[in-house]
């Protein structure tokens, strides 16, 4: 699970901990005191682990076959706009006339975005499954551009409704 809130991740791993703890599945948290290169690996040997991972994971580790076979995206890696340096780009291409958004900060939340899902497949043979929480990717008009930089044009829209009867785990 890629997510761009620390705070985020802490809270969605200590709800879903003890049901992937109870399935028999291992949780990877990325905490202090524990290297991005040690996660990965503990995920390649864990078979079936979940790791709950922010900012590095999104790119650099490799995971090819079975022991990641699904990313979910929680939200569009766009980059907070009151961080100091994206707020100082910002304010330097509008004061050039142009637009910040559209021309840094939705094609950087697009490159990151590809990094992520290229987490998914990373040899010929892989497989799987891209989740994206982020209702934005539907409900906005860029949202169509984070579509187009997914492996396969088809998708499917669950909602909570009907998540059950659609959703079918990746085998």
């Amino acid at each position: 699970m890629l997510f761009t809130s620390y705070r985020d991740l802490l809270a969605v791993a200590a709800r879903l901990e003890p049901n992937y703890r109870a399935a028999g599945r291992r949780c990877l948290i990325q905490e202090s005191g524990v290297s991005r290169s040690e996660l990965a690996e503990q995920l390649r040997r864990a078979g079936n682990g979940v790791l709950f991972g922010t900012e590095s994971f999104w790119t650099g580790i490799d995971v090819p076959g079975d022991a990641l076979s699904q990313v979910i995206i929680t939200r569009l890696p766009f980059e907070p706009p009151n961080h100091p340096v994206a707020q100082a780009r910002a304010e330097w291409v509008a004061a050039e006339g142009g637009n910040p958004f559209a021309q840094l900060a939705l094609p950087e939340a697009l490159g990151k975005f590809r990094q992520g899902i290229g987490r998914l497949i990373r040899s010929k043979t892989d497989r799987g499954i891209v989740t994206i929480l982020d209702p934005r990717v539907l409900t906005k008009a860029y949202g169509r551009e984070f579509i187009a930089c997914l492996p396969t044009p088809a998708f499917e829209r669950l909602t909570r409704a009907d998540r059950e009867t659609i959703f079918r785990p990746f085998i």
